[in-house]
């Protein structure tokens, strides 16, 4: 190979190494900056992530210095001060806290595992809750992260009490109760007794006056039990009538005068309120050498308690159903003599009709408590001076069936019971509450249909003012065959302008 063959190769060689080596160069250069940008975008998501994060940030060596930290300016402040870097933290965290925190950042550098501690620091006299999360970051070094609980916390004690709480009455509720009879049962502590009480006709004021009167009486027990006792026995509603109060640290008279003393606090409050009265059974039992188990104890005064409810028991319907009445005294218009008027017209139609003798009694009494069920009523409702609204209507509705409960509880209202149930039912069937048409309808319910309108509608009430009694018989008219009985109309309105004075 000559000299300027030679010569032309190295060239050429050149020129390819050159290419090559501008190419790997380029290359680099390219992968290089990408790798910068990808650094960047991470860095930048990172302290994005970072700053996300609400929470104290501390780079701490195994020895418990401060190396580093992020806090956030409108973050509550979780440590003493905010000027961190460089101490120790033995410096700054109660010595407790502090020793129990180095603890974890041992655990965590040795196991290369993430530790949590949870401890408790006082700000300005409140206790705020804390969890610290020790993770590796280094040969020997950790990131704490620290975040707030105590709203957490708050919360959580809030659910505790609220479930060991009976939400109607604010007593202990059986759960509680329940725990207490298992750690009574299961250490030594000891007790003075227990005592047992049960509300005397809880179902039946349910079933007449609806729960709601059931709830006021339930809260009104509540506190009359509550102020028999002291703030460190344990009173307890374990069902819907019934309460149980563990009475701690006090001599044996102090349980064996518990039915005494609720009995005296329930008088005192009978005389002093007009509304339902309360009776309350009770029942009460004491350890002794040879019977100290909580649950045979319980049994115990839960049977003297049940005795003495089988007592009561008649004692508190009769009283209710006299308060009853008593109340609708007050709320309807037999005070304006809208009983004794309806009693003179339906006997006054009975004998016109040809009803027995005991038709005729039995529309005394029907006429006077027809509307006993409208005790069940709100007050809102019942006299409200304008139209019900449909919903207030359907509310109204009820005092048929009302009554008709509580009739069915006492023996001299027991033969009208039906009449009650049936005294809103129309000839055409679009009554209430059975849909009963025609001569279905009791003829008592229909002779009171007839004189229940007329008085009503010439007597002034909540919604309306008199009418006459020409205008009243009109409206009678109108509504044979379709409220009322026809023929029983005509009868009626004849019947009133034969008489002298035609408002009976």
């Amino acid at each position: 190979m000559s000299f300027d063959q030679l010569k032309t190769v190295f060239v050429v060689v050149g020129f390819a190494m050159l290419f090559v080596c501008g190419g790997f160069l380029y290359y680099c250069k390219k992968r290089t900056l990408k790798l910068i940008t990808d650094w960047r975008r991470i860095k930048a998501r990172n302290s994005a992530l970072l700053r996300s994060v609400r929470d104290l940030l501390l780079i701490v060596s195994r020895k418990g210095g401060i190396m580093d930290f992020r806090n956030i300016s409108d973050h509550p402040n979780y440590l003493p001060t905010t000027d961190l870097a460089g101490r120790m933290i033995v410096e700054i965290l109660p010595d407790k806290i502090a020793r129990n925190l180095l603890h974890y950042i041992d655990r965590a550098v040795d196991n290369h595992s993430i530790q949590r501690y949870e401890y408790r620091l006082d700000h300005n006299g409140n206790e705020a809750h804390y969890e610290a999360q020790i993770i590796p970051s280094g040969k020997n070094e950790v990131l704490i992260i620290i975040r707030g609980l105590t709203e957490r916390k708050q919360m959580e004690e809030a659910w505790e009490f609220l479930s060991l709480r009976d939400s109607l009455t604010g007593l202990h509720n059986r759960r509680y109760f329940e725990r207490e009879i298992l750690r009574l049962n299961t250490t030594s502590a000891s007790f003075s007794g227990i005592v047992v009480c049960d509300i005397d006709g809880l179902k039946f004021i349910n079933d007449t006056l609806g729960h709601p009167a059931g709830d006021d009486l339930i809260k009104t027990v509540a506190h009359l039990i509550r102020s028999c006792f002291r703030s460190i026995d344990v009173v307890a509603r374990i069902g819907g009538d019934e309460f149980a109060v563990i009475v701690c640290d006090a001599e044996p008279e102090v349980v064996a005068h518990a039915s005494a003393r609720i009995n005296k606090t329930v008088a005192e409050h009978n005389k002093a309120n007009n509304n339902l009265p309360v009776s309350v059974s009770v029942g009460w039992s004491i350890p002794t050498e040879t019977s100290r188990k909580f649950d045979a104890l319980f049994m115990e005064a839960d049977g003297l308690m049940y005795r003495e409810k089988l007592r009561n028991s008649e004692w508190q319907k009769k009283a209710v159903v006299e308060a009853i009445i008593a109340a609708l005294e007050v709320r309807d218009y037999i005070t304006e003599g809208h009983g004794e008027r309806l009693k003179d017209i339906v006997v006054w139609m009975a004998q016109k009709v040809g009803l027995s003798e005991a038709s005729c009694r039995n529309l005394r009494l029907f006429s006077k408590f027809h509307d006993i069920g409208k005790v069940g009523i709100p007050d809102a409702i019942l006299f409200k001076p304008a139209k019900l609204l449909p919903e207030e209507y359907s509310i109204m509705q009820q005092h048929c069936e009302i009554g008709y409960r509580i009739a069915q509880a006492v023996p001299e209202l027991m033969p009208i019971a039906e009449l009650i149930l049936r005294h809103h039912e129309w000839w055409n069937g679009g009554g209430y509450p059975l849909k009963l048409q025609g001569e279905e309808i009791p003829v008592e319910c229909r002779i009171l249909a007839l004189a229940d309108a007329y008085d009503a509608m010439t007597n002034d009430r909540p919604y309306h003012k008199a009418m006459s009694y020409e205008e009243a018989l009109q409206e009678l008219r109108s509504n044979a065959g379709k409220q009322f009985d026809p023929v029983l109309t005509e009868l009626f309105i004849a019947l009133i302008v034969n008489q002298v004075d035609p408002v009976i």
